[in-house]
């Protein structure tokens, strides 16, 4: 076993993984789809009409979504590990890939490592990006305060709205409204109550216009990460750490490489 097998072997189960929660999220979709209701609000007698999903997203992929996040900031922290004991020969302790406020702050924490692997942390730009200088990473530092909250990561429907228009016309320009009611527009997806509101009226109003929706399986309590379609933000993260964890073994090899 390579020091470097455990990290690449977390980055691989994460694409395995994301097949899997893929297929979750396909068969879902095939079945379900938004479903158009009204709502009576018992105190008012007002009207609510809305649209929901009419699915429920399986368990599993609570565990599928945190387990990604951890893994992925797990093999950043077993790269930086298996560099640095590889070039030192020793255990490295208590190290961990450096999350940096900005160059100076990850010029500093670099500052313990090797100093023929320095450059190679420094060039990840593993700080989020800023006004007074120039690089960043957001998207690494955006998986490091995920992972902080590994135990409250989960998923929830998400939606966007690609079209809106009235009864009977696909132009957009007629909304069907009577006895006063409102329509929301545009409409947005309520992702922590699973619905939309199209709009409201009294007891005797009527509201008709159509939307079409496309769902997603979005990020919830992931820290920025919330909200962001799940299998595209897991994706790129996989893509960006692949490339960490490569480019660790690589340069420890050539610096191993050139001291014999």
């Amino acid at each position: 076993m390579t020091l470097f097998e455990s990290p690449k072997f977390l980055v691989n189960q994460t694409g395995e993984n994301l097949a899997e929660l893929d297929r979750i999220i396909r068969d879902l979709f095939a079945r379900y789809g938004g479903r158009r209701i009204v709502e009576v609000d018992p105190k008012t007698g007002d009207k609510i009409f809305k649209i929901v999903f009419g699915g429920e997203l399986p368990t599993n992929t609570r565990h599928i979504v945190a387990s990604a996040i951890n893994d992925l900031r797990h093999a950043l922290d077993q790269a930086t590990c298996a560099a640095i004991e590889a070039i030192t020969g020793n255990e490295p302790g208590l190290i961990y890939f450096p999350i940096a406020a900005n160059p100076n702050d990850l010029e500093g924490r670099v500052g313990k490592f090797p100093p023929e692997i320095r450059d190679a942390f420094l060039g990840f730009q593993s700080y989020p990006t800023g006004e007074w200088y120039t690089g960043g990473n957001d998207l690494i530092c955006d998986l490091s305060k995920a992972a902080q909250r590994k135990h409250r990561i989960c998923c929830k429907i998400g939606g966007q709205v690609t079209r809106i228009s009235g009864a009977g016309r696909a132009d957009g320009g007629h909304i069907s409204t009577r006895n006063g009611a409102t329509a929301y527009l545009p409409p947005r997806w309520d992702i922590t109550k699973n619905e939309m509101i199209l709009g409201i009226s009294g007891p005797e109003g009527h509201l008709n216009y159509d939307v079409d929706i496309t769902f997603y399986v979005a990020l919830y309590d992931a820290g920025p990460l919330t909200g962001a379609p799940a299998i595209a933000s897991l994706s790129q993260l996989r893509t960006v750490v692949s490339d960490i964890v490569l480019s660790l073994e690589a340069e420890t090899e050539h610096i191993l490489c050139a001291r014999s």
